[in-house]
């Protein structure tokens, strides 16, 4: 069945948020004026409920409740700045992450631990506040890839994890020049067999195509140049070190320049050319922003990421900052990743229980995302991918099913939705048609039609008047679960 097909077969009541969710996948292209100077309220683009949570979607995983007001309280520059602030690092899942790797490996007790880090990473996604941090270290996890099923040793993964933890809106130059040593990497990508004599191209061809450049912007004698000045290194226990013996000291042309290059001048060089700071901050756009870039905007970040010598955390700033950010049109403009979703759902639910992170890593792994283990070197590509016929069905019958305390397959969860709790924080949860609007409000980024709120009503209300409800009403529990259902089978809830 076509996805168009498939889509209409599913959301004949919802034919509002087909038509913006067809839309989205298909990519079009957003005309949008403002550039990167900074955003300043009006009356076109107030500083709202709205826009407050646009930056907050962007910036995390979902909001809180107590986070939106937080931010509501503050202005918008104000809260960019907390976003970007530097957290204490948390505490590493478990002290194995320090003990030397088995040889020969334990693979029960590998993929026990493994489990652990999944679930440790979760649980930060999750229960971190006001911080963009934890969706940043996504971010690299899925630039700088490696998977599980090559690098089976969970410590390799946590030392990456921290790497980027440690170093998520440093200097860009820095974190590459660190992947080339770092043990994951070496492992996934096969530097670690690359010596004189006996070279491998797979690390230095991702380094420019992957990491760095993109296609086009380098030669197939660039790869092999850069592949010999890239030996030398090996993974030694829970580290890497450099083996002169295993270096090419060979003159090497790479680039355009001419030298006996080694790791140093490779990273030096490609951070040298035009397409670098624009590759980056492509990505960069298209994670904030929206899925077909802004050229323009593009290069204005590039230029902003040169000024600047590859420090992240002003780039960002900028971007997090500015009027084209905060355009309208980019509101509820992208497609929630499984991570948006399930770590979303568990915030705005108030969910926080270790059971929790265990069933979420699971139910992310199902909608295709398995934290540790990205499907190529390429990651995950996301936008329309997410969202397929199998994706989208499964991601309303989770979330249904989570709000009913049970799992997809019907066994019953070690933890609850406290649906009282969550009404209770809206001051409008009297009143069932402005609880509803509110309730809406909070969970979806794009605003409901006059008809959904009146079927919304209805599947509170479930046939009483509307002076009758109150929380104390009969079954009011079961009256909020319905309701809470309703609003995450619309099309609107998949997006961000």
């Amino acid at each position: 069945m076509q996805r168009r097909e498939f889509l209409s077969s599913i959301a004949e009541p919802f034919r509002q948020g087909l038509a913006v969710l067809e839309q989205i996948m298909a990519g079009v292209p957003k005309r949008v004026q403002a550039g990167l100077e900074p955003y300043v309220p009006s009356p076109e683009v107030p500083w709202d409920e709205r826009s407050a949570g646009h930056l907050l979607h962007r910036a995390g995983f979902q909001f809180t409740k107590a986070e939106l007001e937080w931010a509501l309280s503050r202005s918008p520059q104000e809260v960019v700045e907390a976003l970007l602030q530097d957290l204490p690092l948390p505490e590493p899942p478990g002290t194995w992450v320090g003990e030397e790797p088995r040889y020969p490996p334990d693979r029960v007790l590998d993929a026990q631990r493994m489990a652990e880090l999944q679930q440790w990473w979760f649980r930060l996604m999750v229960e971190r506040e006001r911080s963009l941090r934890e969706k940043m270290v996504f971010f690299w996890h899925n630039h700088f890839t490696t998977d599980k099923d090559k690098v089976y040793t969970p410590q390799y993964h946590y030392i990456q994890n921290d790497t980027f933890r440690r170093m998520v809106w440093g200097n860009l130059r820095a974190l590459t020049r660190s992947m080339v040593s770092d043990p994951a990497m070496l492992l996934y990508l096969d530097n670690n067999d690359n010596m004189a004599g006996k070279p491998n191209e797979n690390f230095a061809r991702e380094l420019l195509e992957l990491f760095t450049l993109g296609v086009g912007n380098y030669t197939e004698w660039d790869v092999v140049a850069a592949t010999r000045a890239l030996t030398g290194w090996r993974v030694v226990g829970l580290r890497s070190i450099f083996v002169p013996q295993r270096f090419d000291d060979g003159v090497k042309t790479f680039l355009g320049q001419t030298g006996r290059w080694g790791t140093e001048d490779v990273i030096r060089i490609i951070f040298e050319q035009p397409a670098c700071p624009r590759f980056f901050a492509r990505k960069l756009y298209r994670f904030f922003v929206y899925a077909v870039p802004d050229e323009n905007i593009v290069e204005q970040l590039a230029q902003a990421l040169v000024a600047h010598n590859f420090e992240l955390k002003p780039v960002l700033r900028i971007l997090l900052g500015s009027a084209h950010f905060f355009d309208p049109r980019f509101y509820a403009a992208q497609i929630k990743s499984p991570l948006d979703f399930i770590v979303g759902l568990l915030r705005q639910l108030g969910i926080r229980h270790p059971a929790a992170y265990a069933y979420g890593v699971r139910a992310a792994a199902a909608l295709q995302l398995e934290l540790f283990n990205p499907p190529t070197v390429e990651g995950w590509k996301g936008h329309r991918l997410w969202l397929t016929s199998m994706t989208l069905p499964l991601r309303q019958r989770i979330a249904e099913a989570l709000l009913e305390g049970r799992t997809v397959e019907g066994a019953q969860l070690p933890f609850t939705v406290d649906v009282l709790g969550f009404a209770r924080q809206f001051a409008s949860h009297g009143q069932a048609r402005a609880f509803v609007r509110e309730v809406a409000r909070f969970l979806l980024a794009y605003p409901i039609a006059a008809e959904q709120e009146e079927w919304l009503v209805s599947e509170l209300l479930q046939g009483a008047p509307e002076y009758e409800w109150s929380l104390e009403a009969p079954n009011a529990d079961v009256r909020i679960r319905l309701l809470l259902k309703a609003i995450v089978r619309l099309p609107e809830y998949q997006l961000t």
